[in-house]
């Protein structure tokens, strides 16, 4: 007959002191997991390059090339470089992403979802021309205060232009470094 030690949960509750291990692991985690959010909230925005409008007339904005991160018009931390990380320490895990714009009609789809993944919308048209047509889009509200107008509705396909996995993909030797750096001894 072989000699087992079996413990109980009685006897683990005196072998080790829990509530101070637990506190340890969740400041440890807390930490390591703030440090990987902000790091790659920030290599997405900054991955994002500013386009500036000159002043000339003739002037054609170019959209960034299909695969590369899209461009932006605004200041950081705004439009689609507004991105928030939090940190859900019940499900131990840290999610990164960017806003959902108010203004988004797309009714199955985000914008930023549209620049990630890419995809086809539906977008409604009203033409505001007087002698030509002048077809601009609108959303819901749009289309109630000008019912009277003509309107169309077109496809639009979306190449995926994506900013967040490309940042992800930059940081893993960061999370890696993260969490070798979270194992530090307990009660030192």
């Amino acid at each position: 007959m072989t000699n087992l030690i079996q413990m109980t949960a009685k006897s683990k509750e005196n072998f080790l002191d829990r509530p101070a291990i637990m506190r340890f692991l969740d400041e440890t985690e807390s930490k390591a997991f703030t440090r990987i959010g902000g790091r790659i909230r920030t290599t997405a925005m900054r991955s994002m390059r500013s386009q500036k409008k000159p002043k000339k007339k003739d002037y054609v904005e170019k959209a960034s090339a299909p695969g590369e991160p899209p461009r932006r018009r605004v200041s950081t931390g705004s439009g689609l470089t507004k991105i928030y990380f939090t940190y859900e320490q019940s499900k131990h895990e840290v999610q990164v992403g960017p806003v959902k714009f108010n203004w988004s009609v797309y009714p199955n789809v985000t914008v930023p979802q549209l620049h990630e993944f890419g995809g086809s919308v539906q977008i409604t048209e009203i033409d505001f021309g007087r002698m030509s047509p002048k077809w601009i889009r609108v959303g819901n509200r749009g289309r109630r205060r000008y019912k009277d107008r003509p309107t169309r509705t077109r496809t639009l396909n979306f190449q995926a232009r994506p900013f967040m996995f490309p940042a992800l993909e930059k940081n893993k030797q960061f999370i890696r470094d993260s969490w070798a750096g979270a194992s530090a001894s307990v009660g030192s």
